[in-house]
């Protein structure tokens, strides 16, 4: 959680070197939901309802 900063720079790195994609480069960019994320997907799961996400 907050750690963009250090994550997001080396998945973009691992991202350029192995990536093949016949559009152009892979883009690592952080999630809207932010911290709130777990707590968004944890909902179904305790519901019983299948995973959307």
């Amino acid at each position: 959680m907050n750690s963009a900063s250090t994550v997001l720079p080396l998945l973009q790195d691992y991202a350029s070197r192995y990536a093949w994609t016949p559009w152009g480069k892979v883009s690592a960019r952080c999630a809207q939901p932010g911290n709130q994320a777990a707590h968004l997907d944890a909902v179904p799961l305790l519901q019983g309802l299948p995973y959307l996400s």
